[in-house]
């Protein structure tokens, strides 16, 4: 017997993954605070920033990366890596 709850839960996993983001990969520095990154990204309209081991992955809905992306330019963070 197939589980309903359980489609239903690999369903919306699926469109999760498959949901569009915009990427900014901004490489870890002592001249760089979390709380800094995390203010300027999420000001700016970001969905979220993870925090990696050696850099920040910030995480944009499409229609605001530019916003993003823009606004990290702006206090001269040096950007690593992009993708939307």
């Amino acid at each position: 017997m197939i589980n309903t709850a359980a489609i239903l839960e690999l369903r919306a996993a699926f469109l999760y993954v498959r949901k569009k983001r915009g990427m900014i990969i901004i490489e870890k520095t002592d001249a760089i605070s979390e709380d800094e990154i995390l203010e300027v990204a999420l000001e700016a309209g970001a969905e979220d920033v993870v925090v990696k081991e050696d850099y920040f992955e910030i995480l944009t809905d499409p229609a605001s990366y530019t916003d993003v992306h823009s606004a990290l330019m702006s206090k001269n963070y040096e950007i690593f890596g992009v993708g939307h």
